[in-house]
């Protein structure tokens, strides 16, 4: 079991060192980077990152021929809390088997899952963020309140990651829009000066204009 957790801890430390130093650009690439190590790491089938909202997104990692079905892992926000997540986020299925007879047991055996572990948040925009792992027709290698902890670690770390990322896009847009703001600042000072110079110019012709034609007059 330590040895679980250093292995873990270790990945995590990897994970949050790259979304530091990785540009936004890369960010996506990071992401199911970090999906298909956390996956491996706990000893999972099958891993994935979900967004719910308007800036939804699934990052999904599986083991060869261990595609999700349809509809998997869109609805796995859904079934959270349909199944009803601890204080912490947490979801936690070490064996679907020995579940309640019911919806969520029919539900979770239908997707193949053997074991099932997920952890939730609730961002501040409304939108919410899952981390999930299946363990297809075996039950869940997710043991302790050490590991499903970490799990708590390893979401923070990934929304981090995203949220850095929108907010440098944001920076990006905020700074261009300046940037083309100053353009047509410095744009309309020019032509103001060009307007003012014209009308000096424009005023003395016809200042001349009219004492020529009192003489002719």
């Amino acid at each position: 079991a330590l040895q679980r957790r250093a292995a873990f801890e270790h990945v995590l430390a990897g994970i949050s060192m790259r979304f530091i130093n990785a540009r936004p650009q890369n960010t996506a690439a990071e992401i199911d980077r970090a999906v298909a190590e956390l996956g491996a790491c706990v000893g999972s089938d099958r891993a994935y990152f979900v967004v719910s909202g308007a800036c939804g997104r699934i990052n999904v990692w599986n083991r060869p021929g261990m595609d999700p079905p349809a509809g998997w892992p869109d609805r796995a926000i859904e079934q959270a809390f349909r199944i009803g997540p601890t204080a912490d986020g947490v979801v936690h299925v070490p064996r679907v088997k020995r579940m309640p007879i019911g919806d969520d047991r029919d539900r979770l055996m239908s997707l193949g899952l053997g074991g099932w572990a997920c952890v939730t948040k609730i961002l501040k925009g409304g939108a919410i963020v899952a981390l999930g792992f299946d363990a297809i027709g075996r039950p869940c290698r997710i043991g302790t309140q050490g590991e499903l902890n970490l799990l708590q670690v390893a979401l923070d770390t990934i929304v981090h990651g995203v949220t850095r990322h929108f907010m440098e896009r944001e920076r990006t847009a905020l700074e261009t829009h300046l940037q083309r703001a100053r353009r047509l600042e410095r744009i309309g000072t020019f032509t103001s000066g060009i307007a003012h110079n014209f009308n000096n110019i424009l005023g003395g012709i016809l200042g001349h204009s009219e004492v020529m034609e009192a003489r002719l007059g």
